[in-house]
């Protein structure tokens, strides 16, 4: 138990599935059922979708 003691406790960031673009990310536009939204460009289109 000495051990546990001796860790620091880890602050989580985020909770499931929540996109944290990096804070110098370029937003580009994408089109979506011909609707415009601007999302960073380092997601993935699924990331995309869901941001």
């Amino acid at each position: 138990m000495a051990k546990s003691k001796d860790k620091k406790m880890l602050k989580p960031l985020g909770t499931g599935d929540t996109t944290i673009p990096p804070k110098d990310a370029k937003m580009i536009p994408i089109f979506i059922m011909g609707r415009e939204y601007i999302v960073p460009e380092t997601l993935t289109i699924m990331k995309a979708i869901e941001y």
